[in-house]
């Protein structure tokens, strides 16, 4: 099972950013690929607030674009929608308190905690979820 972070879609989405060519192919392919793609609605509600928000993008998506979006992710032939599992909490409370993770850094936690409860490989372009252990994770770019 694979798990996408935020920017990967993000990226996927913005024509002007570096990687856009790689993160749209990634995603296209595992989407359309054989292994499970966790749809985390948690990522899915992030990307539409980042590719709408005019301060964050220098094109933002309309509403109804980044919706269209987030419903082609989630009706893509290898997506499953997946509520977080009921031990992705406890993984929270762990690593918050094991890390000593506070402010922004605890959406980064939560996805990690909902990867790791589901046993995805988490892919990102973020190398800052190398410090947490137990997720598999794959650094793009």
């Amino acid at each position: 099972m694979i798990a996408f972070d935020v920017n990967v879609f993000v990226y996927a989405i913005d024509r002007t950013c570096e990687h856009h060519a790689e993160a749209r192919e990634v995603l296209e392919a595992a989407l359309g690929g054989a292994e499970t793609v966790a749809v985390l609605e948690s990522t899915l509600v992030s990307t539409a607030r980042i590719v709408t928000h005019p301060r964050l993008m220098s094109s933002p998506l309309r509403p109804e674009e980044a919706l269209e979006f987030c419903a082609a992710v989630r009706g893509a032939p290898a997506a499953l929608s997946t509520p977080p599992m009921p031990a992705a909490w406890g993984h929270f409370h762990d690593l918050v308190m094991q890390l000593g993770m506070r402010g922004s850094d605890l959406s980064d936690v939560w996805l990690t905690a909902q990867a790791t409860a589901l046993g995805a490989r988490f892919v990102t372009y973020d190398r800052g979820f190398w410090r947490f252990p137990d997720l598999d994770v794959t650094i793009l770019g």
